[in-house]
């Protein structure tokens, strides 16, 4: 095996899908989880792979969402691991106001939990992620040279994704998801402008593989069309109590100061 040969394993976690790129001498983990999947992980590395937990060098996190950053925390307490994120990742639940969109955020993730009919489980997890790697756009991801990370705001301020140029690969975080056989725009939508400019940005990559957190492996598409698809959609009209949803969700710093960038400048 090659240094820059990997092997990419899907982990179907509590609430989202997790991607581990395995190469022959180190793990990366594609985002970080939701709390429950602290023991998926474990099990998946230890029993599936037969490696050991020293090997996940660098743990992912694209938002500060509870099924995207829930259980990096915990993973790197018992075991040291490394966590990488956006510069901005830990103002997104700053002050009073960042704690009550931690708060709606959470229970977000707990009506996923309801509508997919799964037991309730434990999705506490710290508000500040402190990440030990700060990332910015266009880096290199330290370790794994050969993956990027591109910002991606427009779900948040401050959600990124993991891309592969030589492979072609795109982890999008929840910039796409699938329901069914449908790509659709996650929800909430805070920064309608900025997502546009994400969804042109990641039209102009070469994709061949498209890795969605909510709907698996995503293959065999023109995918610089289906971005440009989904921009029409971003203005769709949301129905009631779902409008609702908008007004109490984006209270942090960040998103006041994106809100002002988009009215002045876009």
């Amino acid at each position: 095996m090659h240094a820059e040969d990997f092997r990419i394993h899907v982990i179907n976690g509590y609430i989202q899908d997790t991607y581990l790129v395995e190469y022959s001498d180190k793990i990366l983990l594609l985002d970080g989880g939701s709390r429950p999947d602290v023991p998926i992980i474990e099990d998946f590395i230890t029993k599936k792979l037969s490696r050991k937990m020293s090997d996940l060098r660098l743990i992912l996190v694209s938002h500060m969402h509870p099924d995207h950053a829930g259980a990096a925390p915990f993973l790197r307490e018992k075991y040291g691991t490394l966590i990488a994120a956006y510069h901005e990742v830990d103002d997104w639940y700053a002050g009073a106001i960042g704690a009550l969109q931690h708060l709606l955020d959470s229970l977000m993730a707990y009506f996923v939990v309801y509508k997919s009919k799964k037991p309730f489980k434990n999705i506490r997890y710290p508000r500040f992620l402190k990440p030990d790697i700060l990332l910015y756009d266009n880096d290199s991801i330290p370790f794994f040279n050969d993956w990027r990370v591109k910002h991606a705001p427009g779900h948040t301020s401050h959600q990124v994704v993991f891309y592969h140029a030589q492979k072609q690969i795109l982890y999008a975080a929840d910039t796409v998801l699938k329901v069914n056989t449908y790509c659709v725009l996650p929800f909430p939508i805070n920064l309608r402008s900025y997502a546009v400019i994400t969804l042109q940005k990641l039209s102009e990559l070469k994709i061949q593989k498209v890795l969605l957190a909510h709907g698996g492996i995503c293959e065999n598409r023109e995918f610089s069309d289906l971005f440009i698809s989904l921009i029409p959609k971003l203005y769709n009209d949301l129905k009631p109590p779902m409008n609702l949803l908008r007004y109490v969700s984006g209270f942090p710093k960040p998103i006041k100061e994106y809100l002002a960038m988009e009215n002045n400048s876009l």
